[in-house]
């Protein structure tokens, strides 16, 4: 068992380096691309073709890559709304863990909808009009993905299960620290105590 724990922890270190190394790839090309293509059509006078086709498929790679980066790092765009008004680190917790299992479920879904979109990519084929590559390039871009961060979401419902299990649970400390930053920014003081 601690040989798996090993190798998943291997896995996951060497997944996020990669994913981490593309992703500033592809916010590097994206606008150099753009800047190319401004640069053919305004000083070289001629455009510069399937720029567009590839600053699709690289948007795309770098949206969904970004979700998967994001389901790792727990670092999604939250509304903490519910939260400020509970009292107890237990219905704090219990509303996390409720939020991670509902977001498992919807990542179940997607994953049935990206299987079934990639399927018929690969049974028709499409191509690109102007570059003519496969669009399977980009329509693959969601399983790919939404996988891996299945994988994340369920790492981060198990997460809030133990926390509640062990009741190793502190999350009104987090929010007042988060009041206390925002205090002091108003202020004038600066934030961090850093």
């Amino acid at each position: 068992m601690n040989g798996i724990k090993i190798y998943l922890s291997w896995a996951d270190r060497v997944y996020a380096k990669t994913i981490k190394a593309i992703l500033i790839l592809l916010m590097i090309s994206i606008p150099l691309t753009c800047g190319l293509a401004v640069v053919f059509r305004y000083f070289i006078k001629k455009p510069l073709h399937g720029s567009d086709e590839i600053l699709m498929l690289l948007g795309v790679w770098l949206y969904y890559l970004g979700f998967v980066s994001a389901a790792r790092e727990k670092s999604h765009i939250h509304a903490r709304v519910i939260e400020s008004a509970m009292k107890k680190n237990e219905t704090i917790a219990k509303l996390r863990m409720l939020n991670a299992f509902v977001a498992v479920i919807i990542c179940l879904y997607l994953i049935d909808l990206a299987w079934n979109f990639f399927k018929y990519s690969l049974r028709v084929g499409k191509t690109t009009s102007i570059l003519m590559y496969p669009m399977i390039f980009y329509e693959s871009a969601p399983i790919i993905c939404f996988v891996p961060a299945l994988f994340y979401t369920v790492a981060e419902l198990v997460f809030y299960a133990k926390r509640i299990k062990k009741s190793d649970i502190d999350f009104i400390g987090e929010r007042e620290e988060v009041k206390e930053y925002l205090q002091n920014t108003q202020n004038g003081k600066g934030g961090s105590k850093r």
